[in-house]
Protein backbone atom coordinates (compact mmCIF):
# COMPACT_ATOMS: atom_id res chain seq x y z
CA UNK A 1 0.00 0.00 0.00
CA UNK A 2 1.28 3.39 -0.93
CA UNK A 3 1.11 6.04 1.37
CA UNK A 4 -0.07 9.56 0.15
CA UNK A 5 1.51 12.30 0.21
CA UNK A 6 -0.73 14.70 2.08
CA UNK A 7 1.62 17.71 1.92
CA UNK A 8 1.40 18.17 -1.70
CA UNK A 9 -2.33 17.96 -1.82
CA UNK A 10 -3.73 21.73 -2.85
CA UNK A 11 -7.03 22.76 -2.53
CA UNK A 12 -7.80 22.32 -6.26
CA UNK A 13 -6.73 18.54 -6.24
CA UNK A 14 -9.75 18.45 -3.43
CA UNK A 15 -11.85 20.40 -5.20
CA UNK A 16 -11.49 18.12 -8.04
CA UNK A 17 -12.05 15.12 -6.00
CA UNK A 18 -15.41 16.95 -4.78
CA UNK A 19 -16.45 17.35 -8.47
CA UNK A 20 -15.91 14.09 -9.32
CA UNK A 21 -17.37 12.58 -6.64
CA UNK A 22 -20.26 14.57 -7.64
CA UNK A 23 -20.01 13.45 -10.73
CA UNK A 24 -20.11 9.47 -10.18
CA UNK A 25 -23.10 10.09 -7.58
CA UNK A 26 -25.06 11.70 -10.55
CA UNK A 27 -24.08 8.66 -13.05
CA UNK A 28 -25.06 6.13 -10.09
CA UNK A 29 -28.55 8.25 -10.01
CA UNK A 30 -29.28 8.05 -13.69
CA UNK A 31 -28.29 4.28 -13.72
CA UNK A 32 -30.22 4.00 -11.07
CA UNK A 33 -33.47 5.85 -12.69
CA UNK A 34 -32.72 3.73 -16.00
CA UNK A 35 -33.17 0.62 -14.26
CA UNK A 36 -36.06 1.44 -12.64
CA UNK A 37 -37.65 2.55 -15.99
CA UNK A 38 -36.05 -0.71 -17.54
CA UNK A 39 -38.05 -2.88 -14.98
CA UNK A 40 -41.48 -0.86 -15.70
CA UNK A 41 -41.11 -1.52 -19.20
CA UNK A 42 -40.13 -5.43 -18.57
CA UNK A 43 -43.62 -5.62 -16.46
CA UNK A 44 -45.58 -4.09 -18.79
CA UNK A 45 -44.13 -6.43 -21.30
CA UNK A 46 -44.46 -9.18 -19.45
CA UNK A 47 -47.88 -8.02 -19.18
CA UNK A 48 -48.91 -7.78 -22.58
CA UNK A 49 -47.41 -10.65 -23.25
CA UNK A 50 -49.51 -12.95 -20.62
CA UNK A 51 -52.77 -11.29 -21.87
CA UNK A 52 -51.82 -12.35 -25.57
CA UNK A 53 -51.05 -16.08 -24.74
CA UNK A 54 -54.55 -15.95 -23.00
CA UNK A 55 -55.81 -14.57 -25.97
CA UNK A 56 -54.29 -16.95 -28.51
CA UNK A 57 -55.60 -19.89 -25.70
CA UNK A 58 -51.78 -20.49 -24.30
CA UNK A 59 -51.03 -20.09 -20.60
CA UNK A 60 -47.28 -19.80 -19.12
CA UNK A 61 -46.24 -22.43 -16.49
CA UNK A 62 -44.03 -22.20 -13.68
CA UNK A 63 -41.29 -23.30 -15.84
CA UNK A 64 -41.87 -19.95 -18.16
CA UNK A 65 -43.10 -22.56 -20.69
CA UNK A 66 -46.15 -21.62 -22.61
CA UNK A 67 -48.81 -24.43 -22.72
CA UNK A 68 -52.06 -24.80 -25.06
CA UNK A 69 -55.27 -24.11 -23.02
CA UNK A 70 -57.58 -24.85 -25.31
CA UNK A 71 -60.72 -27.35 -23.73
CA UNK A 72 -59.28 -31.43 -24.53
CA UNK A 73 -59.52 -34.25 -23.02
CA UNK A 74 -55.92 -34.41 -22.70
CA UNK A 75 -53.53 -32.60 -20.26
CA UNK A 76 -49.98 -31.71 -22.11
CA UNK A 77 -47.84 -29.59 -20.58
CA UNK A 78 -43.71 -29.08 -19.11
CA UNK A 79 -42.14 -29.64 -16.42
CA UNK A 80 -38.15 -29.58 -16.23
CA UNK A 81 -37.24 -29.62 -20.05
CA UNK A 82 -39.82 -32.36 -20.31
CA UNK A 83 -43.20 -32.79 -22.17
CA UNK A 84 -45.98 -34.29 -19.37
CA UNK A 85 -49.07 -35.71 -21.22
CA UNK A 86 -52.07 -37.35 -19.10
CA UNK A 87 -55.04 -38.89 -19.81
CA UNK A 88 -53.84 -40.24 -23.49
CA UNK A 89 -54.47 -43.77 -22.58
CA UNK A 90 -54.51 -45.77 -25.97
CA UNK A 91 -54.14 -43.12 -27.78
CA UNK A 92 -51.81 -42.43 -30.54
CA UNK A 93 -49.33 -39.91 -29.76
CA UNK A 94 -46.93 -38.00 -31.78
CA UNK A 95 -44.56 -35.24 -31.15
CA UNK A 96 -42.50 -32.98 -33.50
CA UNK A 97 -40.38 -30.64 -34.00
CA UNK A 98 -41.07 -27.39 -34.85
CA UNK A 99 -39.24 -28.27 -38.69
CA UNK A 100 -41.60 -31.26 -38.68
CA UNK A 101 -38.92 -33.61 -37.83
CA UNK A 102 -40.84 -36.30 -35.62
CA UNK A 103 -39.32 -37.40 -32.33
CA UNK A 104 -41.60 -39.49 -30.93
CA UNK A 105 -44.68 -41.72 -32.68
CA UNK A 106 -46.45 -44.19 -30.40
CA UNK A 107 -49.27 -46.26 -32.14
CA UNK A 108 -50.86 -46.39 -28.66
CA UNK A 109 -50.16 -44.67 -25.14
CA UNK A 110 -49.95 -47.74 -22.96
CA UNK A 111 -50.16 -45.25 -19.57
CA UNK A 112 -52.41 -42.49 -18.60
CA UNK A 113 -49.08 -40.10 -17.37
CA UNK A 114 -46.43 -40.21 -20.00
CA UNK A 115 -43.16 -38.09 -20.12
CA UNK A 116 -40.91 -37.08 -22.77
CA UNK A 117 -37.45 -35.31 -21.94
CA UNK A 118 -36.84 -32.50 -24.65
CA UNK A 119 -34.46 -30.02 -25.63
CA UNK A 120 -35.75 -26.62 -25.20
CA UNK A 121 -37.24 -25.26 -28.46
CA UNK A 122 -41.03 -25.81 -30.12
CA UNK A 123 -43.02 -28.87 -30.58
CA UNK A 124 -46.40 -29.84 -32.09
CA UNK A 125 -48.02 -32.36 -30.00
CA UNK A 126 -50.58 -35.00 -31.91
CA UNK A 127 -52.76 -36.72 -29.63
CA UNK A 128 -55.45 -38.55 -31.98
CA UNK A 129 -56.84 -35.88 -33.71
CA UNK A 130 -55.73 -33.26 -31.12
CA UNK A 131 -52.99 -31.00 -32.04
CA UNK A 132 -51.15 -29.15 -29.36
CA UNK A 133 -47.98 -25.97 -29.88
CA UNK A 134 -45.82 -26.62 -26.74
CA UNK A 135 -42.61 -24.47 -25.82
CA UNK A 136 -39.59 -25.61 -23.90
CA UNK A 137 -37.94 -22.46 -22.80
Amino acid sequence: NSEIDRTNITIEDVQTLIDENQSLKKNVQTLIDENESLKKQVTNLTKSFTELCNYVGFSINEDNALNNTASSKFSIYTANQNIVIKNAYDEPITIFQLNGVVIKDIDRADSNDLVFPVYPGIYVVRIGTEVTKIIIP
